[in-house]
This record gives structure tokens, sequence and C-alpha cells, in this order.
């Protein structure tokens, strides 16, 4: 008859989370999904242009939107650079489109790209900056343009993750299993902010294997 064991098992577990703090120009993700920052944008003459590049996510497809030439007027001019020129036309007739009184351009970022920089010019781009501050501006993820929000400072992320619970895990003696198998399938993190990281979870110590 084969051994059957109760095996108590204690895992001291940590979790690698960088701290995120919110800065005038941040090198991290919006807390919204609209990427541009009022505050890292200057408007003169008919150009509206970055100070400095947008963190992005790589290998991601991204749709800038702005209002159309009835807003801001004729002769549209759209760059979006970073390791790429990822769009640069003039007057927008290829990649951007112009429907229901805005202009959408969808991209995707190269597999090791950072940041990107963007520029948009118009002719009445700095009287229409006068009246509407931002308004319809936006930069998103994915290849649909949706409704405008403003953006939203990354999150002040202080905070680290948390285990809730506790437990045995029961097994055969002579069980295959790996330590690796068993924090995968049994052992969640959960942070507010960053969601499920369980797969963040690094072993320091090991009394099983």
């Amino acid at each position: 008859m084969k051994k059957i064991g109760a095996l108590l098992i204690t895992f001291l577990l940590a979790i690698h989370v960088a701290t995120v703090s919110a800065e005038v120009f941040s090198n991290e993700l919006p807390g919204g999904k609209n990427y541009i920052n009022p505050e890292n944008i200057i408007v003169q003459g008919e150009q509206m242009i970055t100070i400095e590049n947008i963190f992005v996510k790589s290998d991601q497809s991204y749709t800038l939107s702005f209002p159309n030439r009835d807003m801001l007027g004729e002769d549209i001019y759209v760059l979006i650079e970073g390791e790429e020129t990822y769009i640069e036309e003039y007057p927008i007739d290829t990649i951007c489109s112009e429907e229901y009184n805005m202009i959408s351009c969808t991209f995707t970022t190269t597999p090791t790209e950072t940041s990107i920089a963007f520029e948009i010019q118009g002719e009445l781009i700095e009287l229409f900056y006068s009246y509407y501050d931002f308004e319809n501006f936006q930069l998103e993820e994915g290849t649909i343009r949706t409704e405008y929000e403003e953006y939203i400072s990354p999150y002040n992320d202080s905070l680290g993750p948390e285990f809730s619970g506790s437990g045995a895990f029961i097994t055969s003696y002579n069980s295959a299993l790996s330590i690796q198998e068993i924090v995968s399938s049994h052992i969640v993190a959960y942070d507010e902010i960053d969601g499920d990281v369980s797969d963040q979870i690094t072993l320091l110590s090991d009394a099983y294997t």
C-alpha cells in the first residue's frame, strides 16, 4: 500500500513590484485610456507638438484621434514617430480617416518601441485651443476610436500586492508535482492597481522539494 502523507507546505513568497510616481512628464502609462498629457503639449501658431516623448507599449496598436478640418482648418498634417516614422501624412488621405467630425489615425508600435512623439498641424489649431483646450485630442490603445476622456495621471502605486487566505496542500508521497506547478496552480497575488500579478511571484525558500 502506498504511503499517503499530508504535507503542510510553507512558502516564503515575494512580489517584485515597481514603485510608480506621477510626474509632470511621466515615463509610466496613464491612469486612464488617454495618453495625451496636456502639460506635455505645446501649441504654437499652426502646430501642436509633444514636449517630451510619450511612454507607450511595444507591439501595441494605437489610435490617435482629433477634430477634423471643420474645426482645425485645412492643410492638416500628422507626424507620429519613435524608433521609426509611423505616420506622416499631408494631406490626410491614406492611414488616417475622417468621419463624424473627427480624424482618426491608427498605427502599431514596433516590438522594441518605448516612446513616441507626435505633431499635428492645422491652420486653426491655435484658435481651437484657445476655446476648447485639448478637448477631443486622444491617443488610446486599440484600432477603434472611442469616446473622448480627459488625461488621468499615473496612479501613485506605493502599496505592494497582497496574498489572502491560507491552507494546506495535500499530495501523494510519490507525487511528481514540482514546487513551481503547485505555486502557479494554487497561489494567487492581486494588486488593486496592477490586478493579478501571480506571474510575478518569486519563491524565496523551498522546504518541499
